[in-house]
């Protein structure tokens, strides 16, 4: 119903991937994984919220490729020293989980009693997480902020403004052969890492595609042609993406879990890209999930602790209810703590970065 309230036409602007997309895309991504984490470890049953609940791997790969995209798409238009690129892009990792570490820590040790080993808080604070333990750690679903960190770290070190498809290869095998090797103090987390190693690479060599000349002149020349005929098409469109979608639907319901991280990371970036492509095509936007888009890494840093830890809803309400409340609370402290991280990088240094 939210999606239906929030829909409207999608204007034809010539641009293939607009910020619109992207974030509608982040809405689709973060959904998945709030509704898998509840779906499969906040419930005892299954099968609730199945079979939305199984899409959290694409979801992880959505946001990853969205990652690569946006940083090969923003270093092809303009070309900026690595310190730069370090103070620009890190700070929008780092201060949103540096305010949420502060404020659990607090808040689990003054309402909860819980304290956390000194040596784990100061490797959660340096982007360092070497498990995942839903039940136990700070906020265990940041393992993938230390698997980002270490995309943007190597990103301005390996890409190649001339040649984005081999930093793409770069990437690749570098993250390929890391987590093949044995890392002993990684033991806990390499498996998940190994379920997501090739989203990034993707997406930074989907930005290239976007920026060759050949797809650029194609675009152009249909772009008269295209505004003629926008609203015979329309049904057209529709229908295609639909049909996207229900693949990557099937797809997914399909995956045989258990078949080897290699298949199953395929599976989800392909998921993934069938997903992105029907939003492409869409002729319609749907702005809750551009809203959700906007905030998504807010909500991904503090929805499990108030899920498991600090349930509000779940204890008192149908289940269904629930589930709708929490994530308009969601968007409400997102967007909250996306305000009070910005306003904290403008008051410091990190906000003339």
């Amino acid at each position: 119903m939210a999606l239906i309230a929030f829909l409207r036409f999608r204007k034809n602007n010539g641009d293939l991937f607009p910020t619109t997309t992207t974030n509608e895309l982040k809405g689709v991504a973060i959904i998945a994984i709030v509704l898998a984490h509840i779906g499969y470890f906040l419930s005892t049953n299954t099968k609730f919220l199945f079979p939305y609940s199984i899409f959290a791997g694409a979801g992880v790969d959505l946001f990853l490729f969205l990652s690569g995209f946006g940083l090969a798409a923003s270093a092809l238009k303009k070309e900026i020293s690595t310190i730069e690129f370090y103070k620009k892009r890190l700070k929008k990792i780092l201060v949103p989980m540096w305010v949420t570490m502060v404020i659990l820590l607090i808040a689990d040790w003054l309402i909860l009693g819980i304290k956390y080993p000194t040596n784990a808080i100061v490797k959660n604070f340096l982007g360092f997480f070497q498990t995942a333990d839903l039940f136990n750690d700070i906020n265990s679903p940041l393992w993938f902020i230390t698997l980002i960190f270490a995309y943007y770290l190597l990103f301005p070190l390996v890409f190649n403004r001339r040649a984005p498809w081999i930093s793409a290869l770069i990437l690749f095998f570098l993250g390929y052969y890391f987590v093949q090797a044995p890392h002993e103090k990684l033991q806990d987390i390499l498996h998940l890492w190994k379920w997501h190693i090739l989203a990034f690479p993707v997406g930074v060599a989907f930005a290239d595609l976007l920026n060759t000349k050949l797809l650029n002149n194609t675009v152009a020349k249909s772009k008269k042609y295209f505004s003629r005929f926008a609203k015979t098409t329309f049904i057209a469109r529709l229908l295609l993406a639909s049909a996207l979608l229900i693949t990557g639907w099937y797809v997914a319901v399909d995956l045989r879990i258990g078949s080897g991280w290699w298949y199953e990371e395929k599976i989800c970036v392909l998921v993934a890209l069938l997903v992105l492509l029907a939003f492409m095509i869409l002729p319609l936007r749907f702005t809750i999930l551009e809203i959700l888009g906007s905030c998504s890494y807010e909500i991904y840093l503090i929805h499990w602790p108030l899920l498991y830890r600090y349930d509000l809803f779940y204890k008192y309400l149908p289940a269904g209810l629930a589930t709708i409340l929490y994530f308009a609370l969601f968007i409400g402290l997102g967007l909250l703590l996306q305000k009070g991280t910005e306003l904290i990088a403008k008051k410091t240094r990190l906000g003339r970065a």
